[in-house]
Order: C-alpha cells, then structure tokens, then sequence
C-alpha cells in the first residue's frame, strides 16, 4: 500500500487543506506513511517513510512524539497539521482512514516532488 509521506511544509500543507478543506472533519487524523521502530539491540528510536525515504521533515505537535510503548507506531496528522505518533494496534484501527486509499499517492506529483 502507498502511503503519503511528507518532504515539507509546503506537501504538509497541501494535505491538510485537501482532507480538510472546512472545520466540518468528517475525520479527526490521517494515516501517513511514516513508520516508528525500536532496535531492541541498540534501544535507539528510527522514523522512516513506507516507502523507506528518509526523514529530512516533521511537523510534531505539542509534546510529540510520545513513544509507544510497543516497539513499533505509526505517525498520524491532525486537522491543524500537526504530527502525533500512534501505536501499533491504534494504527491498525485506521485501515479505513483517507490516506489508506489510493487518493494520497498522488499527493507527490500534484506538487511535483520526488516519488
């Protein structure tokens, strides 16, 4: 599955003002395609894109991110755009989220990115 990851503000922007064009949400977040890992072996934290890009962008809200205390999140934005990360089994509970349908793959030729 093609998640959308986020290279800047500008592609942070365009999906929130696409998912959320008017205060009436219909949805609260939406599911990107960044992926939160703990190495067992060295206990360092790592936050990757699906598509296995690196990260050179973040828009973390107020005190994010909150590690979970699994060893694997995901990464969701809010309707400010704002970043927040999610565990795992929250994360599975968004299969029917917006940006887990195909409609965000395109997110990085409408702005004429890499991808």
């Amino acid at each position: 599955m093609d998640l959308a990851s986020v290279w800047n503000v500008y592609e942070n922007n365009f999906l929130q003002t696409f998912f959320w064009p008017q205060t009436d949400a219909a949805f609260q977040y939406i599911y990107l395609g960044m992926y939160y890992e703990l190495n067992t072996t060295t206990g360092e934290n790592s936050f990757k894109w699906s598509d296995q890009s690196p990260t050179f962008y973040t828009r973390w809200g107020t005190n994010e991110p909150q590690i979970p205390a699994s060893t694997t999140g995901c990464v969701v934005m809010d309707t400010h755009g704002t970043w927040m990360m999610m565990s795992e089994s929250e994360c599975q509970s968004m299969s029917d989220n917006p940006c887990s349908r195909p409609r965000c793959r395109d997110v990085r030729g409408t702005l004429g990115g890499p991808g």
